[in-house]
């Protein structure tokens, strides 16, 4: 399997030499339902044209295509339309990426401005966030995020990494906290914590 922009499947030949060589399964990230919103995403023009034949060129030899995106500011508004136009693709929350030169506070989107049907989707894993108050089993028992006590609301001064989940002091005695993965520092840093609603135990 490999991750890949998908661009240059879109040439035959080289699909046919790449399948010859072994492939079985290929993933491939879209950003729009078109050509408009994801090509100004990747700042490629035609690039979503080249992904469309890529994967046509792909399921001809029945090569099993994986396609993902991440919800952006940049594509909130085409999110639905992405989901409808390619039924099973999975959708992400961007991360921070050290190694990334894009701008995170450019890009992330505030949780609390995703449609509820896709954070559904997305498993972020954060009850309080997706309205689950159930504790049912789809929220997997994560490893405890350490917070700093003596500074629960200054983000700033978080040592851990910008990748790195943290949980804000307020959440310390919800019910889900041993359930509930954190979210980013820098996320906090942007928007802070009042999207999240911690459930308290009676």
């Amino acid at each position: 399997m490999i991750q890949t922009s998908g661009v240059r499947f879109s040439n035959l030949e080289f699909t046919k030499k790449i399948i010859n060589a072994g492939l079985t399964h290929v993933d491939l990230p879209i950003y729009g339902a078109n050509d408009k919103i994801h090509d100004k995403i990747v700042r490629l023009k035609g690039s979503f044209n080249l992904i469309m034949k890529a994967i046509n060129n792909l399921k001809k030899f029945n090569i099993e295509v994986e396609l993902h995106t991440l919800i952006l500011k940049q594509n909130l508004q085409d999110i639905h339309a992405i989901k409808r136009k390619f039924h099973n693709i999975v959708m992400r929350f961007p991360f921070p990426d050290p190694g990334s030169p894009l701008d995170y506070r450019r890009i992330c989107v505030r949780l609390s401005d995703i449609p509820e049907e896709i954070k559904k989707d997305i498993k972020l894993m954060i009850p309080c966030i997706q309205n689950n108050e159930s504790g049912d089993k789809d929220l997997r028992e994560s490893e405890e995020i350490k917070f700093k006590p003596e500074s629960p609301n200054k983000i700033g001064r978080y040592k851990s990494n910008p990748d790195k989940k943290v949980k804000p002091l307020k959440c310390t005695n919800c019910k889900f906290f041993k359930r509930c993965d954190g979210i980013y520092p820098l996320y906090l840093k942007i928007y802070g914590d009042d999207e999240l609603n911690p459930q308290y135990k009676i």
